[in-house]
């Protein structure tokens, strides 16, 4: 995250002292960006009563204003003080070295861990900014993703932001397991904000909301019957894109069926009310509620996630961030806020 030391006065205790080593060394393994304004940073530039490498990552990031300052000062950023400025955290909090360590993303898997670290990095990328996206995985295994959250958020070895799948498999329909433990768990959380990040994702599964771009791209080696239904399901109304399971392939018609044997009505009548695509592949059924048959998606496969992964890996992908979904932006966007840093220090 972006660390601004904000109208810092000269008056450091030994705790003062320690968070500023502390936060030095964040900045030099990469952890997090260590910024702040002008004076604050001249002032510990030169301070004698922390260490010369610390002194030497400040004047680093004095450095940087002329080429960062403008970034920093346009985006989410933490004020942090050893004055009595309402609107800033103490200093003295990171004393506690564990405040600023490297910043924990706690996904359901690791799949879903390389996916997002990778899209966060190409929106923080198409910014401008020349610097990364640093987090340190923790595989919460599925439906184990409850306790491994809560045991993380016990250890506490940095900030944490918490990605879970909502499974729900159709509009206005019921949230997985999963998802249910860790929103409990969440709750109980003693973290402020700015420590700590619980997103339950509103789609069914992370794919749901994958640039178009990035899905078509792990699809390259699919039989081209799939990839022009694809292609064609990709112009699908967003409430059915957003709950279609991917993987083994749906339908209007399907979901439809769920959400009757669930007693859903909210959801039965959002389907309902769902235009079919003109464009999108159809399929016809007794349960279709259009004569014509409803919009179908097809079966992509268990590895798709996997593929998606890899493609983000192996090749830049043409993709314009301003166009994708709303909902993954308002992710990445937290995970950018938690996650950006500058490059480490190569001693």
């Amino acid at each position: 995250m972006i660390i601004f030391l904000d109208k810092l006065v000269d008056a450091f205790d030994e705790r003062d002292a320690l968070a500023l080593e502390n936060l030095a060394s964040a900045g030099r393994r990469g952890h997090h960006l260590i910024s702040g304004d002008r004076s604050s940073l001249g002032l510990l530039a030169e301070h004698q009563r922390i260490s010369e490498v610390s002194r030497a990552l400040f004047r680093r990031e004095f450095n940087k204003l002329a080429t960062q300052g403008s970034f920093i000062s346009s985006s989410p950023r933490l004020l942090v003080s050893n004055s009595d400025a309402s609107n800033c955290v103490s200093l003295k909090e990171f004393s506690d070295h564990n405040r600023c360590g490297r910043c924990q993303l706690l996904a359901e898997n690791l799949t879903d861990f390389a996916v997002l670290k990778g899209l966060a990095s190409v929106l923080l990328g198409s910014t401008g900014f020349v610097g990364t996206v640093s987090f340190r995985p923790i595989n919460g295994g599925g439906s184990t993703t409850a306790a491994c959250l809560s045991q993380a958020i016990k250890d506490f070895e940095g900030p944490i932001v918490c990605v879970v799948d909502s499974d729900r498999k159709y509009p206005e329909g019921a949230i997985g397991g999963t998802a249910r433990a860790c929103r409990g768990v969440a709750r109980k959380a003693d973290l402020p904000e700015w420590l700590f990040s619980h997103i339950e994702l509103e789609c069914r599964e992370l794919e749901n909301i994958v640039p178009e771009d990035h899905i078509v791209a792990a699809t390259q080696t699919h039989p081209e019957t799939t990839k022009v239904k694809l292609r064609q399901a990709l112009r699908c109304e967003e409430d059915f894109l957003r709950f279609a399971c991917f993987k083994k392939g749906d339908s209007v018609c399907s979901m439809l069926s769920r959400a009757r044997s669930d007693g859903n009505k909210r959801g039965e009548a959002r389907l309902k009310s769902l235009p079919q695509s003109t464009v999108g592949p159809r399929i016809r059924c007794n349960a279709c509620p259009n004569p014509d048959g409803c919009n179908e998606f097809p079966a992509l496969g268990e590895k798709l996630l996997e593929g998606i992964a890899k493609a983000l890996e192996d090749q830049p992908i043409k993709t314009e961030p301003q166009n994708w979904p709303r909902e993954l932006l308002r992710a990445l966007g937290t995970l950018v806020s938690f996650g950006i840093a500058n490059e480490p220090i190569r001693v």
